[in-house]
């Protein structure tokens, strides 16, 4: 999904390769697709309800992950503009790309489009392809953060990753971020929503590399998760009936930021070495093109469920059929990856 998640998964772990962060990748990303396009209400099926719940946390998973990931190198003293420019060319790329691509498909399959819908989709991600806000929105949060993780003073970032952590909560309870997106046009307003919804999931992983606290977790994540987990639990079994009331685009609040980081906990010490090896390495050949199927998904699923899926006996917004989609994506991200271009391998990896 997030192209630096696609690209700091390779940092080794402590013990290898985080095989919980493949898990992560796959399986959201599979969940993106039952998002857009699977119809079948809750209810319908206890073990297929219990398989799109798991899912609902995807974006801010992503989000928060990303940010572990990437914590430690971009908090460190040493972090650079040039480093900070080098993430921001990588999650350009596929904005701009895709953007493009998918303008000139409908262009040609409609007879034609406005150009003005290009420019909305090059700047908020919420035009003909709404998918790609959150790429959107994880490089405008990156310029956001950007002066702060320049600055040298350690004390200084931590308290503004605190802030940044505690204010947009704030604007969610209260309303004023509703307030605030109200009246807005469709193309700025659900962006920017998200883009004030999304900020903690962004500050809270920041600040656990930048106290050090990530630090003396990877040094000894079971005695970490024995103490942290727990406490997050009951932090927001506390909090859960009396904070879920936000006047927001995602109602989230406290109990899903909360979740979250215990999920995102969890995923990123997944010790890989209790699942077999042959399993691990086909989750890493998938999850590697996690991002792509992100990207591709919209306009794959339109043309295969209006084209091909009929004539394999697939019906659109059945499970069967998301899973169809979800392979057909994958082989066409493979297919691109394979085209001898950088361009191409980075725009689907």
């Amino acid at each position: 999904m997030d192209r630096d998640c696609q690209i700091q998964v390779a940092v080794p772990a402590v013990h290898g390769h985080r095989t919980g962060v493949d898990i992560m990748r796959v399986w959201f990303s599979f969940g993106v697709v039952l998002a857009h396009f699977w119809h079948e209400p809750f209810g319908s099926d206890v073990v297929m309800d219990i398989f799109a719940r798991s899912t609902q946390l995807r974006m801010a998973t992503f989000m928060f992950v990303s940010f572990l990931l990437t914590g430690p190198s971009l908090c460190d003293t040493s972090v650079n503009r040039d480093k900070i420019v080098r993430r921001l060319w990588r999650l350009a790329l596929p904005i701009v790309m895709w953007a493009v691509i998918y303008f000139a498909v409908l262009w040609v399959a409609h007879g034609g489009m406005p150009v003005s819908s290009l420019w909305w989709q090059l700047f908020t991600g919420h035009s003909y392809n709404k998918a790609m806000w959150f790429l959107n929105n994880i490089l405008y949060l990156t310029l956001l953060f950007a002066p702060i993780l320049l600055m040298h003073d350690r004390i200084l970032k931590t308290a503004i990753f605190a802030v940044l952590t505690v204010v947009p909560l704030a604007l969610e309870y209260t309303g004023a971020e509703q307030a605030l997106i109200d009246g807005l046009r469709d193309e700025i307003k659900y962006p920017l929503g998200r883009l004030v919804e999304m900020m903690p999931y962004v500050s809270l992983p920041l600040l656990l590399c930048v106290t050090g606290v990530m630090s003396r977790l990877r040094d000894n994540p079971l005695r970490g998760l024995v103490l942290l987990l727990p406490a997050a639990a009951v932090a927001y079994i506390w909090l859960a009936p009396g904070w879920s009331g936000v006047y927001a685009l995602t109602a989230g609040g406290l109990p899903l930021l909360i979740k979250t980081m215990m999920v995102s906990l969890m995923i990123y010490f997944l010790p890989g070495r209790i699942i077999p090896a042959v399993l691990r390495r086909m989750l890493a050949a998938v999850a590697r093109y996690g991002m792509g199927i992100y990207c591709v998904h919209l306009l794959v699923g339109h043309v295969f469920f209006d084209t091909m899926a009929g004539a394999v006996g697939l019906r659109p917004g059945s499970f069967s059929g998301c899973v169809a989609l979800y392979i057909v994506s994958l082989a066409l991200c493979v297919a691109i990856s394979r085209i001898p271009s950088r361009l191409c391998r980075n725009i689907v990896m």
